[in-house]
Formats: structure tokens, sequence, C-alpha cells
């Protein structure tokens, strides 16, 4: 038989093996991220300041200029908890008068208080810190994964081009064993530093991105700011393939490495093996369990005076896992029930996330359930569901977040006995609190605790709704002709809402007060109004004979923020009775964190808000944002800032997780600290 003249490579060998049984997934997913990639290519030559708009808002400060390197570090609320004191620990003893950068995404009260501890406790280490709310709760944990993995290359390029100075990034899980001004010293005055492993047939492994040294030079600031471009395409594509972050890195480095000077790290300054030798230690894998890697995190802590380096090893890597499980019963399991995705959904997924055991209600695993969350669910089946958990013992919550009390009289009387059933009753307002009490003064009141709504930064939508994806697309496409009609000097107000809610007086009949305060405004500045709801003969109905250009479009997830986003305003007129007056903010929140101003009628709830909206002042409102559009982003500022303070989707979780310990702590059930086994991400 004729030989050919060439023969493979065994890096060639290895690619074909990919087509193995069992090994086909990667070569599909490597070739999903290809694809993509040319996909997406004119969005990733799009200028950096464009894709940073549309990502989450950065808040907090870079670090400032200055010579010595930087170590940068990202993590969600979870992984802080595990390994940021350790990381920043062995800086402390290690490196003195070095500067750590955190980022952190979706932190909530405890991160920022950790954060002033660690500060108090380790001195010698210059701590800054930027955070983001990422809008990925209501998004499976693989695909969040992925962006925290990736979206810290597009935070790194802001941290060089505000600092101007070396930076190192590892993983939150490092531990720092020598000065890092010796990484430093070791790239030699190189642009870039990577761990390369082009050997391997894994295309999403020829860079190891635990640890990336980038010097502030322009050659390094060209680079990665074309891997953050890249990312940032890919992730605002919604496309998160595995790996991407290594991906990416990886394809700019075979563009660019003839044009870069460059450092190839070696395992001494990037080392899972745990070397003695080494600088930087990582728990990558099953080695963050490792006895070497705890008993040396254990040690540095201790010499901190952190309570976790006391006891056992695995304490300092395990956190701690409530033994009860909560089943979580809303009365519609529909994601797009606004109170189902809100008040349970959402929440449930970060709890998830955090560890607990958490989940919806299952009838087959009704005796796994320690606690039932009943979210406005009374019926009879709910009725009988409660007296049998409660007659073995087991908890009972119940949460409310409309006035039921205003239902039919069969309805009231199943609600009652709903409340008397429950061991803890839980609402979303203060004024629906007294609506409560008032109506419950004969029953053994329990504990009421208020729980308000959290913003949805994400909305939840199913995976294969291909009618539902194409009827999005062909509204936007109308919704942005419509305004591009009326576009010259044209201030765009938009309402949303359900045409009517479970009370007759409620929904899209209050708009009507606005007719002739807005005929009257566009007699002299030109405005539009769209409406976004889920009865088009309902706005037929409502909106015949209106002189303002009109738009309807359907609610719809897959098309609801970017709607929002092309408008100036949100309208919020309310006729106050006892339904409405004890609604939640989340219409104004969302408006806010959305980025558009505020005018709104007056209920309790939007108080909080009273600085950067208008409440009973409808045409000085509409005027002021009008005449002076800059006011719209002073009011939007200051009304993210609430929302990440009070009314994000961490803050709200850590809530329902204070009443879930406090509901089994008085059932007098000790709790108990489970080791558990924490995947490696990757």
């Amino acid at each position: 038989m004729h030989r050919t003249d060439k023969t493979l490579s065994a890096h060639s060998l290895k690619k074909l093996k990919l087509w193995r049984p069992g090994k086909r997934r990667r070569a599909q997913v490597a070739a999903r991220f290809w694809f993509y990639d040319v996909m997406l290519a004119s969005s990733h030559r799009r200028s950096m300041d464009e894709l940073l708009a549309e990502l989450p808002v950065v808040h907090g400060q870079w670090p400032e200029q200055g010579d010595q390197p930087i170590v940068f570090a990202v993590c969600d609320p979870h992984y802080f908890s595990l390994h940021a004191e350790s990381l920043m620990a062995s800086l402390n003893r290690y490196a003195p008068d070095s500067y750590l950068h955190l980022h952190l995404y979706d932190p909530c009260e405890d991160q920022f208080e950790g954060l002033a501890d660690l500060c108090r406790r380790y001195r010698q280490v210059h701590l800054t810190r930027t955070w983001e709310q990422t809008g990925f709760e209501g998004v499976n944990g693989e695909k969040r994964v992925i962006y925290f993995q990736s979206a810290r290359f597009i935070r790194l390029f802001s941290i060089l081009q505000a600092a101007r100075r070396p930076v190192i990034t590892v993983d939150i899980d490092s531990l720092i064993r020598g000065d890092v001004n010796e990484v430093v010293q070791a790239a030699q005055g190189a642009d870039l530093g990577l761990f390369l492993r082009p050997e391997l047939a894994h295309s999403g492994k020829n860079v190891l991105a635990s640890m990336v040294y980038a010097s502030p030079s322009p050659a390094s600031l060209d680079f990665f700011e074309g891997v953050a471009r890249r990312i940032a395409a890919h992730l605002l594509a919604g496309v998160q393939t595995e790996m991407l972050d290594q991906r990416c890195l990886w394809k700019l480095y075979v563009q660019k490495r003839r044009h870069l000077k460059f450092w190839r790290i070696s395992q001494r300054f990037s080392d899972w093996s745990l070397g003695q030798d080494s600088i930087i230690w990582h728990g990558k894998g099953p080695r963050k369990e490792s006895r070497k890697y705890l008993v040396f995190k254990r040690q540095l802590l201790q010499s901190g005076g952190s309570s976790l380096g006391k006891g056992c090893a695995t304490i300092v890597t395990c956190p701690v896992t409530r033994s009860f499980r909560v089943g979580w019963k809303p009365q519609n399991e529909e994601p797009r029930v606004a109170s189902t995705r809100i008040r349970c959904l959402n929440p449930l997924r970060m709890l998830q996330a955090q560890g607990l055991s958490v989940e919806l209600y299952k009838d087959k695993r009704k005796e796994d359930y320690d606690m039932v969350v009943f979210l406005k669910a009374y019926n009879e089946n709910d009725i009988r569901l409660a007296e049998s958990l409660k007659a073995q013992g087991k908890i009972v919550i119940f949460d409310l977040c409309d006035n039921h009390f205003l239902m039919n009289e069969r309805r009231v009387a199943r609600l009652r006995r709903m409340f008397q059933l429950a061991d803890h009753w839980v609402t979303s307002t203060p004024a629906l609190a007294d609506v409560i009490r008032m109506h419950l003064t004969d029953l053994d009141q329990k504990p009421l605790h208020i729980i308000e709504d959290a913003v949805e930064t994400a909305l939840i939508k199913l995976p294969f709704d291909v009618m539902g994806k194409s009827k999005a697309r062909w509204q936007l496409v109308q919704l942005a002709r419509f305004l591009k009609q009326n576009e010259r000097g044209c201030t765009h107000l938009v309402w949303f809402g359900t045409h009517q809610g479970s009370h007759s007086d409620s929904g899209l009949a209050h708009v009507q007060k606005l007719k002739p305060l807005l005929e009257r405004i566009a007699a002299h500045y030109p405005v539009t109004l769209t409406v976004i709801s889920n009865s088009r003969d309902s706005f037929m109905r409502h909106f015949a004979g209106w002189q303002v250009p009109l738009f309807y479009m359907d609610w719809n997830p897959h098309s609801f923020f970017t709607a929002m986003k092309l408008h100036h305003i949100a309208v919020i007129p309310i006729q106050v009775n006892e339904f409405t007056k004890v609604k939640t903010n989340n219409r104004v929140a969302i408006s806010l964190y959305l980025g558009l101003g505020v005018v709104a009628d007056r209920i309790g709830s939007y108080e909080a808000f009273a600085d950067c909206i208008f409440l009973d002042d409808w045409e000085n409102g509409l005027l002021s944002y009008i005449t002076h559009p800059e006011l719209v982003a002073e009011h939007v500022a200051h009304g993210r800032r609430i929302i990440t303070e009070h009314y994000s989707l961490p803050v709200i979780a850590k809530r329902w997780c204070r009443l879930f310990d406090l509901a089994w702590k008085e059932k007098n059930i000790p709790e108990v600290i489970v080791p558990t086994s924490l995947s490696a991400s990757r």
C-alpha cells in the first residue's frame, strides 16, 4: 500500500480522537464556539464603550494609578464566603503592602460587612473593590458560572485602563505563597503572560486561566481589549459556551502572538499540584478538599484571627449546609405570572445557588420536606396538604402578596383557614401587613414577616419557545419603526402591566386619567405612549379616540427589557383603593433599573423612591423630564443605589433564608454542619 508523504502530527491525531464515542461533545462545543465567534464578528468589533454600556453597571472604584502590581479576583457571594479571606490572609502574610482588587457579583450586605472586617484585620493589604448585579438570577447555574468566569476579563481591561499597572488575575480560591513582585520580575517586561497547554486536544484547555499576567503596555491593552470585546459579544448574544474565557484568550493569542512580547507562565506561578516552592497555589478541582491545601488555608486563617480557622479543617472549605428541606408551592407555576417569578422562582434559584435544599414543591417528595411555603395557594387541596403537613409536625409558611380579603366569601374563608394553619405569615408590604392583622384579629396571631419583591434583572424564558421568540422579534421591529416615525425631539412614554388585576378596579383602566394631561402636553412637546400588556382588546377599548401617538405590544419575556429601554419615562397611574394601595414598588423599581424616569401616583411602597421619582406631581414631573432629560440619568443612578441596597435579589434571598433559619430553630431542632463537596469551576 502506498503511504502518503505527510503524516499526521500527534496533536492532529488527538484532535481526530475527539470524534470517538464519548468525546464528541467536546468537539461539538468547540465547533459551537467557532461558529458563533464567526457569526458575532461584527459585534466584537464594536467599540468597548458601546459593549460596556450594554453590560451590567459596575459600582465601586477601580484601583488608582501607581507602580505596584495588583492581584485581581472575582467571586459571587458563595465563593466570597469560602475563599476571599484566605486569599487576603495569604497576601497579608507573604506579600505585605500588596494590592488586591476584588470584583463582586450580586453582593448583599454580608459581603460589604465582610470586606470591612477583612480590611480591619488584614491591614497590610491595600484592598479596592467593585461590584455588579449580573441579572443572571433566573438563569441556570452553568450559564451563571460561565458569565462569572468570562466577564472578569472584561473587568480586567477596565482595571488596566484605569490603573495602568501590572495586573495578576487569579482564581478566588488561590493562595499566595510569596512576593507578588516576583511575578513581575519573572515576566521580564513582557506584555502578557499565559499558562499555555497547546499539546492538549481539548481546545478549551489550551490556555489555563487560573493565573493570567497583564502589563499596562499598549500591546497588552490592545490584546485584552480584544479579549474583552470578544467575550462581551458572546455574553450579550446569550451564547455562553463552556470555557468561553479560555477559548477567547487562546484565539487572541494565536492571532496576535507575533506582535507581543510574551511570557509563558510556568507551574511555579500557577500551581495546582501544590508544590512547596510555588508562588501561587490554586485549589483546582478536588484539590480544594485535599489535606495539604486545607491545612495551609487553616494556618492562614488562624494567623488572621478568623474563627473559621479553628476546629476541623473541613470547615474552612465547606459552608454550613442546613439540614432542613424546603418545598415552595406557588398558586401557579407558570413563569409568565409575575408573583410566581418574583416571589418564588427567582429567590428559589438564588437560594439553591447558595447551597440551600429548596425546590418547587413536588407531591411525590412530600415526606422529604421539613417546611413548605405556600405562595397565594389556598384552594381546598392546598388546605388539605397544609393540614397533613401540620399533623406530621412540619412547618407551614404562607405568603400573600395581594389583598385577597376583597374576594368572595368562599375564597376569604379558605384564606382565613390557610392563615390559621400556617406557622409563619409572610407578606410583601407594610400596608398589606396592616390589612392582614386587621382581618385576622380573631385568630391566633403568628409571626408576620415583610419580605419585599426583588427587582427582576433577567426574565425566565422557556428554552424552546420558538413562537414566543418570533412574535417578540416582530413586535420589536414594529415598535422601533413606530418610535422612529416619531423620533425628532420626541419623548417616549411607556405603561406596562396586566390589563386587569385579580381585582376589577385595577390595571389598564387607570391610564385613562392621563388622557387630558398627555394631550395638553403633546400640543407643545411631542410625546408617544407605548402600552405593554396582555390584552389588545382591552387596549382598543380604553384608548379609543386618544390624540397622542399610541403603540400596543404584548408583554413577552423575550422582548420586555429591550422594549422598555427604548423609552424615556414610565408612567404609573393608580386609582388608589383597597387593592392597589398595598401593592409593592416593583413597577417603579424595574423602571429605574432599566434606565427610565418614573412619574406615578403615590402609594406607601413607592415612598422608598420618593427622592428619585415624581409622586402625585404629574404635569411638573413629565415636563421636568421632557425639558431636562439629564434629570432622568440622575434619578436612575440614585434609584439603582436604593435597589442594590434594599431590593436586589441577593438581599431579598437573604431575608427568605433568615426566615427559614428562624422557623427551623423555633422547632428546637439543632442545626447540623454537614461537609459538602464543591464542584470545580473547571
